[in-house]
């Protein structure tokens, strides 16, 4: 499998519901006004209101703009998850981790307010903050580092006159980007969003060691009927499309040795160059083609 995620996401249809929802639920929000409903807090939501059922919706949308922001970020940077575990499983696994998070995150809140006479833990995180927390886990697990790169400061802040023009180095790899946008959302929601970051890493290392059960044998019911279903309509289209092209008259006029390469060329159009790269690794030993200035100096040297 190829280290490049393939480009733009109709290859991952998860990460794309994901990206699409957590900036759609919050601009229907604030379109209707109802953003409040999402802005959880233990005094006066659970403990004069009563109102329980915030602790199942808190994650569904982030009641700041920049948030939101954030979270569409993190989720495009996390589609690689989808590519190595698979849509199905990816999905499942989102769901089991929005199930666990809310548990834990809520059972530590109550927990806290009710043995502790003041409240010292009063707001609850807004958006998938704790669920990309823990996925953030599995990313480092199962996403290799392809490369690193330095950066050279000519001359720090805190760097003195008398030291002369001293460098300092700094050690990246590609998961940078990943890394500060995860450290941004957590920043920007305060210390809350610091202790329920944490909190829910952990989670996802209980998650990923088997601590907390569910991770290759929960499945979402009829999830995975859909999916299938839209692989096997595209199948279907394929088919469709190859034998119509067996059927042409400009095709079957053509004797069978030069008809096999324009099936297998419209095949790759269709398949959206599927195995136009098989072919690219069979061909992995050939000569590359060289250009006519070479060609021309190689002449003379033999």
């Amino acid at each position: 499998m190829s280290v490049d995620a393939p480009a733009g996401l109709s290859a991952f249809p998860v990460t794309k519901f994901a990206m699409v929802i957590t900036g759609l639920i919050p601009l229907l929000a604030a379109i209707s006004s109802y953003k409040y409903v999402f802005y959880t807090s233990y005094s006066p939501f659970l403990s004069e209101y009563h109102q329980y059922y915030k602790l199942l919706i808190f994650q569904l949308a982030a009641v700041n703009e920049t948030d939101v922001i954030l979270l569409i970020l993190i989720w495009y940077q996390l589609r690689n998850l989808e590519r190595v575990m698979g849509s199905f499983k990816y999905i499942s696994v989102i769901a089991l981790t929005y199930i666990y998070t809310t548990i834990l995150i809520s059972s530590l809140n109550l927990l806290v307010n009710w043995t502790i006479p003041w409240t010292i833990w009063n707001r609850y995180p807004t958006g998938t903050l704790p669920v990309v927390l823990a996925l953030f886990h599995f990313y480092k697990e199962y996403t290799p580092q392809v490369y690193e790169f330095n950066v050279l400061l000519t001359q720090p802040l805190f760097s003195s006159e008398d030291k002369g023009n001293k460098q300092m180095e700094l050690k990246l790899n590609d998961q940078f980007l990943l890394n500060s946008l995860c450290f941004l959302l957590c920043l920007n929601q305060g210390l809350v969003g610091i202790i329920c970051g944490f909190v829910s890493w952990l989670c996802g290392v209980f998650m990923e060691k088997g601590l907390l059960p569910g991770v290759d044998t929960f499945r979402l019911p009829f999830i995975n009927k859909l999916l299938f279903n839209r692989v096997n309509s595209r199948g279907s289209h394929v088919v469709r499309s190859l034998v119509q092209i067996s059927e042409d008259p400009h095709h079957m006029g053509q004797d069978n040795g030069s008809r096999t390469p324009l099936l297998a060329n419209d095949s790759n159009t269709i398949l959206g160059g599927t195995n136009s790269s098989l072919g690219d690794e069979e061909n992995t030993g050939d000569e590359p083609i060289r250009p006519l200035g070479v060609q021309f100096l190689d002449t003379f040297r033999r």
